[in-house]
């Protein structure tokens, strides 16, 4: 992906414009041949590969294994066997990645080559061993043969071939890639093909961390042993600096899972180091449905054993593959917090080796001198790593399972710093509420207004305030305003209050509702009307009535969703069209200009998993479909009329 696609995404996504200019810049773009990141709606997410993805919640997914020839520099990568699955992105897909000029970066194709989604990554390199027991000697990391990543993209429609590319721009065999791609079993086409009913995936907050506990080797019979190790997991972290400060902005999950994941000690020749298939642990995670940024797999093995991965560079990729291993016993808690310092936070050992001749790879806890920790650490010491003469801070969890802290440096230097890659800032506080949309609106029409608030630290963020309204007007809790009837021009005020951290902002609105407007009106589906059924079996109709200056002309009526920058068109005959740069807006009906009622969801259907997904309807005027697509966009004659609740 170009630099200058790049940005455009970011921009697309940190811009929080209203629902009406989000619609007409997310046409135009795709007018200007630009491609964006994409995601599924409604009946586009056809049902999964077998009973197994059907039980998984989400989004097409595409699992991608790839490895490098060795750990040289002169290694070469290569892609491994393909899966389509259905289920979530790992949350930190949410972020904004760094410059990926120094890292590996996967790639979605299309069948002209053209770029579709770019994902850098990095391989993980190394798998840490657990302290040893018993006075025993301690063993040092154990180097991968063939490094590795498994990556989990967006299945994208138009997708036809996967590349990677490293930092020299040497690549993978993409063609190789792209046939396999294409052997892909389709996504069929009904939910109704599944076993069962597929769960809602739940989305990453915005500003959280989110840890997947994953069960590992065990069965319907004993996952009461996971759900009770798995919590004494969770509390012991949430107890532990610096999760303990965080810990409202710090998710973590257990997931029972039964698939086995191929996990077992003794890899290596190495009793307690525990090692899985790093596939099937990814893909496990995709098809919990549930967010995820890093991963810790507890094993069913009573066998003291574990191990943390290291990619040994930047955090701001797909740190997940990094995951965390342990096994079921009376260290299971203090070995995650251990093997968890290396495979998210990348710390060092705080004791040396046996002569196995490792590498010392740079870490924030094992410096050459003590000046080198500032005024962070309590006391320095020592020997650390595979550095004798290196110094290390106080005493830790990073030395011995016996100490169940972080030091200093551990905590300012690394594991805080890789939070607030996730989270944000954790010292900003809220400054002022703004709130955007038009100034004016026609009478019985709807205006949807949007709150964002701005913190001390210069971010700025759209925010779910409280509001209210004095004046001929009503006004939804997502901020969505209906103006009444009025015999001339007159004014509403709107109030807006956020609160945050005990911090309160409020801030003013002021809407002209003109009288007699001649503008189309867009019943609010959100109270109700038009929705029909629990959302496990929901019917959707929205009603366009169409103002008298355009009654009895011809004209086009659209349906349509935006999803991740990505426009969506309901044809009836072809379900939901992704929107093509130089097509017209597929259609949805060719009418009479009148008053009509248009079937988006017609036959009960679960929506559960397109929960907060946003409808849109409108008209334009025009006998044919590039007449009433242009008459559309500069009339503005449509409004966003549902959020899938």
């Amino acid at each position: 992906m170009t630099g200058h696609l790049r940005r455009e995404l970011e921009w697309l996504q940190n811009l929080n414009l209203s629902p009406e200019l989000e619609f007409m810049n997310v046409r135009a773009r795709f007018r200007a041949g630009c491609r964006w990141l994409l995601a599924v709606p409604l009946a586009l997410v056809t049902a999964g590969v077998g009973a197994e993805d059907c039980a998984s919640a989400g989004q097409p997914l595409l699992i991608v294994p790839v490895e490098l020839s060795d750990q040289s520099v002169a290694a070469r990568p290569a892609i491994g066997e393909l899966q389509r699955r259905r289920g979530a992105l790992p949350a930190s897909h949410r972020n904004q990645f760094a410059d990926a000029a120094d890292l590996p970066v996967a790639e979605l194709l299309d069948a002209q080559g053209r770029v579709l989604h770019t994902q850098p990554f990095q391989f993980k390199r190394q798998l840490t061993v657990p302290p040893a027991e018993g006075g025993h000697v301690h063993t040092a990391p154990v180097d991968l043969a063939r490094p590795s990543a498994v990556l989990v993209m967006p299945a994208m429609p138009e997708a036809h071939d996967v590349r990677v590319r490293l930092p020299r721009n040497q690549l993978a065999a993409s063609s190789a890639a792209g046939q396999a791609m294409r052997a892909l079993p389709a996504i069929p086409l009904s939910e109704a093909q599944c076993s069962q009913t597929p769960p809602r995936p739940a989305p990453a907050a915005a500003g959280s961390f989110n840890v997947l506990l994953l069960a590992s080797g065990f069965d319907a019979s004993n996952l009461s042993q996971f759900q009770s190790k798995a919590d004494e997991v969770k509390s012991l972290m949430l107890a532990t600096e610096p999760y303990k400060s965080l810990a409202s902005r710090i998710k973590i999950t257990p997931v029972s899972n039964t698939q086995s994941m191929g996990c077992a000690n003794n890899c290596a020749g190495i009793e307690r180091l525990m090692c899985c298939d790093d596939t099937k642990v990814i893909a496990a995670a995709t098809a919990s449905g549930q967010p995820f940024d890093e991963i810790v797999v507890l094993h069913n093995l009573t066998s003291y054993a574990g191990s943390g991965g290291r990619d040994l560079g930047t955090f701001q990729t797909n740190s997940y593959n990094s995951y965390t291993t342990a096994y079921i016993g009376t260290s299971t808690g203090p070995m995650v917090l251990h093997e968890f310092g290396h495979s998210f936070g990348n710390l060092c050992d705080e004791y040396t080796y046996g002569s196995e001749g490792y590498a010392y790879n740079e870490c924030a806890n094992c410096k050459a001198t003590c000046s080198d920790f500032e005024n962070l650490a309590l006391r320095c010491s020592t020997s650390c790593d595979a550095r004798p003469n290196f110094s290390r801070p106080e005493d830790s969890v990073m030395l011995t399972l016996g100490i169940l802290t972080y030091n200093g440096p551990s905590i300012e230097r690394s594991l805080k710093p890789r939070l607030q890659y996730f989270i944000g800032s954790t010292t900003a506080t809220l400054s002022s509420l703004s709130v955007s949309g038009d100034a004016s609106v026609a009478s019985g029409a709807t205006l949807q207004l949007t709150a964002r608030a701005s913190y001390s630290d210069g971010s700025v963020s759209t925010v779910n305030a409280n509001w209210s309204v004095s004046g001929p007007a009503t006004i939804s809790s997502s901020g969505l305003l209906t103006a009444g009837s009025v015999t001339a021009d007159t004014v509403a005020t709107v109030t807006a209050t956020f609160t945050q951290d005990g911090v309160s902002r409020t801030t003013t609105f002021t809407v002209t509702i003109k009288a007699g407007g001649t503008a189309a009106t867009f019943p609010v589906l959100t109270d109700g009307a038009g929705v029909s059924g629990a959302i496990t079996a929901q019917t959707l109709t929205a009603a366009i009535n169409v103002p008298s200056t355009d009654m009895g002309k011809a004209g086009q009526l659209y349906v349509a969703a935006i999803v991740g920058g990505q426009l969506f068109l309901l044809d009836p005959s072809r379900g939901w069209v992704a929107f093509a740069a130089g097509q017209a807006l597929p259609v949805f009906a060719s009418v009479t200009l009148g008053q009509h009622s248009l079937p988006i969801v017609g036959t009960p259907s679960n929506l559960t998993p397109y929960k907060g997904l946003d409808i849109y309807v409108g008209y334009g005027v025009g006998s044919s479909p590039t007449e009433a697509d242009n008459s559309l966009f500069a009339a503005k004659t449509f409004a966003k009329v549902y959020t899938v609740q």
